[in-house]
């Protein structure tokens, strides 16, 4: 989120050219990331520790609700089938589903549902959370917190673990603690969009070289190494984070892990069904923290029109003043 204004303002050296002096092989990155880093025809950073968000389930609630061995296709079927299911056999204090809150992303984990619903924060460098469909998506994730069938929690992974909700929205980058704490059996799946949509974001960090450095090369040799095949195969597997390149998910150690654990290929299938982030949320100063800052409004019962048109116009006063004068 960080990497695009510090490009704009010619704080990053552009990374293509340094790779290819030191043999770092860009073109093996995976695109959907590595060409998220691109502005004016050069890429800044490259793909380090990158992930998207998966829909977590507790199988065993699953169960005892009927549900079949798998995530809801569409959030029309979490809201129609799931959440009403789940809300009648869970226990007495435990959620359907519970969601990171406006301060750790929530703004995140509903770019994926705004999309899904039709709707989008920004249409490049124009504003869009006004805009009906944008609006609509705004009023299902209210109702969902006035059913009872999300909560918010500043760690959603701290009740998954404890059994106090059925599901939760988190990082790929949380598998590899939830899997290693073995507490529940739970399963992943991708996020809910209906078929064609592509309805998840990517996130995550990458790695970039500063302008003004006097070893660039040098920096740009060590980002060749921490992101190498073999590195990032030995980063994702005891993390959880997404290999980077994919001459590593064509290992054969890749492809059998794969195999003999879905929840740690769910992320790596769902790839193809992800786009880059909108602008608004991302490339905005402050973007993803005011909108998050907003969602925790709406969560607590804020009109939608009201946040969602405010949003909309302090972002777009910023991206006129400080971004588009700058754009080449």
């Amino acid at each position: 989120m960080t990497w695009f204004n510090f490009a704009l303002n010619d704080q990053l050296a552009p990374i293509g050219d340094l790779l290819e002096k030191v043999g770092g092989d860009p073109a093996d990155y995976i695109s959907n990331f590595y060409d998220e880093y691109t502005l004016d025809g050069n890429h800044y950073a490259v793909p380090y520790s990158r992930s998207t968000p998966l829909f977590y389930y507790n199988k065993d609630m699953w169960a005892k609700a009927g549900l079949p061995e798998r995530g809801p296709k569409d959030w029309d079927e979490w809201n129609d089938e799931f959440a009403p299911k789940l809300k009648q056999t869970l226990d007495a204090g435990v959620s359907p589903l519970v969601i990171p809150d406006g301060t750790n992303y929530m703004d995140w984990y509903f770019q994926g549902m705004i999309w899904s619903l039709g709707g989008a924060y920004s249409n490049e460098w124009t504003m869009a959370m006004g805009d009906d469909d944008s609006v609509k998506a705004g009023q299902f994730l209210k109702s969902q917190f006035e059913q009872g069938y999300f909560k918010a929690a500043k760690d959603a992974t701290a009740p998954f673990l404890a059994g106090q909700t059925a599901a939760i929205l988190e990082s790929t980058g949380s598998l590899g603690g939830l899997t290693k704490a073995d507490k529940i059996n739970f399963g992943t799946a991708f996020l809910p969009s209906p078929e064609g949509v592509e309805g998840c974001p990517t996130g995550g960090a990458g790695l970039a070289v500063p302008a003004k450095s006097k070893n660039q090369e040098a920096a740009a040799k060590f980002v060749a190494f921490a992101t190498n095949t073999a590195n990032t195969n030995y980063f994702s597997e005891n993390t959880g984070y997404m290999p980077v390149r994919t001459s590593a998910i064509e290992l054969p150690e890749v492809q059998k892990r794969m195999q003999e654990d879905p929840n740690y290929s769910t992320a790596i299938e769902q790839l193809p069904h992800t786009k880059k982030q909108d602008a608004g949320r991302v490339f905005v100063p402050g973007g993803g923290m005011r909108i998050g800052a907003g969602l925790d409004k709406i969560a607590q019962g804020a009109t939608v029109e009201e946040v969602f048109g405010g949003i909309d116009a302090e972002q777009q006063k910023l991206i006129d003043s400080e971004i588009t004068p700058k754009l080449k």
